[in-house]
């Protein structure tokens, strides 16, 4: 991870690496779970083609309808720890998740 200059109340702002790899996970109403994140991997960054729900564990546990809430088409970044994988859910249609992994290092 790199960083940026330091905003206006001095804090500075993390910025990814390059990603990795991407991993695509078609949902339905079936819960369906991404693989296991690389060792290296401190960030991934979820783009979904329908509103779904997710959820993050080491196991693979299912998504359900009362995780978080990822609208569709909306791009948002979580910090992950190595191995997690995420799991998730059609809230209404399905729809594909796509995983982009960021490492902890970009060099």
């Amino acid at each position: 991870m790199s960083y940026r200059p330091p905003m206006s109340n001095g804090q500075l702002v993390q910025i990814p690496g390059y990603p990795v790899v991407t991993q695509t996970v078609a949902y339905t109403g079936t819960a369906a779970a991404s693989s296991a994140f690389s060792t290296t991997t401190a960030m991934v960054r979820l783009r979904a083609t329908t509103d779904c729900f997710i959820r993050f564990s080491t196991a693979g546990t299912a998504a359900a309808a009362t995780d978080a809430f990822l609208p569709a088409s909306e791009t948002q970044d979580f910090a992950v720890r190595p191995s997690d994988r995420v799991s998730a859910i059609q809230s209404a249609a399905n729809g594909t998740l796509y995983v982009s992994e960021f490492r902890l290092n970009a060099n």
